[in-house]
This record gives structure tokens, C-alpha cells and sequence, in this order.
């Protein structure tokens, strides 16, 4: 458990700072609606999935993949409520559409980033 916690740290610590060293801000990995939205949506199915006396194991096994589903689904729902929102002199934007764009992949990487820090939680057996 140790090592995995360690290890998680250490490839926080390169991503972090892979992105400083290009010159962007981390500012940019970080959007609270979508990190909300995933959150939400896989601890609402995980309650779904929940038995009294369920393993430890095999709860932490379905949340990972819960997570995962999540950061797929908002990333939909965010596509889809840019397209019934934004006007379409904005859609048209070259500029604009990136911004969204980044924002609305910052959905997969919480959904990822979630399920695998799930995972060094998990005991192998």
C-alpha cells in the first residue's frame, strides 16, 4: 500500500510538472463542474451497487469502473449541453471551441485519475 501511494505521488509529480515545463498553467487541468459530475454520478451508481456486507475489494473494483463510466458520460453531457447552449457564432469560434474542448476532456481525466487512485485501495489477493 505504501509503494502504491509513493508511486501514485511520484506520477503527480511528473505530470505536474511536464505541464509547468511546456509553460501552461494547472490552472487548465482543473474544472470543478466536471470533477463534480464524475464524482457524482459513480458514488450515485456505487450507492446503487451497494449490499450490507459487501467485500471491501469488490466495492473498490466496481467504483474504479464506475469512475471510469463517469468520466465517459460527462463528457457527453457536457457535449451536449455546449451544443444546447452556446450560440452558434460561439460554436463557430475556433478559439471558443478549444476552450470547450479542453474543459470537456477534463472529464476522462478525473474519470481515470479517480479510478485508479480507487485502485491502490484495492488488496490484492
Amino acid at each position: 500500500m505504501k509503494n502504491k501511494i509513493i508511486g501514485l505521488l511520484i506520477s503527480m509529480f511528473f505530470i505536474f510538472g511536464s505541464v509547468i515545463m511546456e509553460g501552461f498553467s494547472i490552472a487548465n487541468l482543473f474544472a470543478s463542474s466536471m470533477a463534480l459530475l464524475v464524482l457524482g454520478t459513480a458514488s450515485g451508481l456505487l450507492l446503487m451497487y451497494y449490499k450490507k456486507g459487501m467485500d471491501k475489494n469488490k466495492l473498490l473494483r466496481k467504483a474504479k469502473q464506475y469512475f471510469i463510466f463517469s468520466g465517459y458520460f460527462s463528457v457527453l453531457i457536457a457535449v451536449i449541453m455546449i451544443l444546447a447552449t452556446d450560440p452558434v457564432v460561439e460554436l463557430e469560434s475556433a478559439q471558443h471551441m478549444v476552450k470547450v474542448t479542453s474543459v470537456v476532456l477534463t472529464g476522462l481525466l478525473y474519470g481515470y485519475a479517480f479510478a485508479y487512485v480507487t485502485d491502490t485501495f484495492i488488496e490484492e489477493e
